[in-house]
């Protein structure tokens, strides 16, 4: 969906409590450690994966691949 408007730009943390029509979760390795995916780390992906009103995508590395489907 591609519209006029400005483009925000957070982290998880910060996204917290907030929603938008599109979340675009991208190199989320810098907020969760795939080497120790913990119960905490999940919680913070979770946030990340539930703002989305419309659609979520999501961009992983190889892997963070691995560590969330393995």
């Amino acid at each position: 969906m591609w519209s006029e408007g400005e483009l925000m730009v957070e982290s998880l943390r910060r996204f917290k409590g907030q929603s938008a029509p599109v979340v675009v979760l991208y190199n989320i390795d810098i907020d969760i450690d795939f080497d120790t995916v913990t119960d905490a780390e999940r919680r913070k992906l979770f946030v990340g994966l539930t703002r989305g009103q419309l659609r979520v995508d999501l961009v992983l590395s190889e892997r963070a691949e691995r560590a969330l489907l393995g």
